[in-house]
Order: structure tokens, then C-alpha cells, then sequence
């Protein structure tokens, strides 16, 4: 279900497509890190709270991509927040 109800907001947004996404878990709340390839070209990191709240970085650069995704997901870790599984799409 949550596949479904996903593909339709990346269709809407115009984005490209979804390369990754990661859940993650604590105390029984969700939180997900997702990476984006923009159909206008660029990437953006969107990072949704365990209350859905979404927040969005761009860039231009998959290598400033990188290392910023891996520092939001090591201050997720950091809180406590367990790693609960990836999907590429």
C-alpha cells in the first residue's frame, strides 16, 4: 500500500524517479530518508519526521549528495534511530 500511495506523489512532484529510500525505526515510529534524481536534472534529499513532516535539501553535486545523506542518516543513528530497511527503485 505504501508503494502505491508513494509513486503517486513522485509522479505529481515531476521528479524522475526514486533511487533509494531508508526507514528507520525507534519506539516504534518511522522515519525515511529518501534520494531523488530530478527529471530537470539535480538531486534533492527529502527527509520526513516521524510525524511526516518533510524536509528538502538540493543539489547539483552526487558527491555533496553523498555526504550529506550519510550525515543525516548517522545523526538519525545518533538519536537512536534503528536502520529498518531500503528500497531502490
Amino acid at each position: 500500500m505504501r508503494q502505491q500511495s508513494l509513486r503517486v506523489v513522485v509522479g505529481c512532484r515531476g521528479i524522475d524517479n526514486v533511487v533509494v529510500l531508508w526507514w528507520f525505526e525507534r519506539e516504534g515510529r518511522h522515519t525515511r530518508v529518501e534520494v531523488l534524481h530530478l527529471a530537470r536534472g539535480g538531486y534533492e534529499l527529502r527527509v520526513f519526521d516521524e510525524r511526516g513532516v518533510e524536509q528538502v535539501e538540493t543539489f547539483t553535486n552526487s558527491d555533496e549528495l553523498a555526504k550529506r545523506q550519510q550525515a543525516v542518516q548517522d545523526a538519525l543513528i545518533a538519536q537512536g534511530w534503528k536502520r529498518a530497511g531500503e528500497w531502490l527503485l
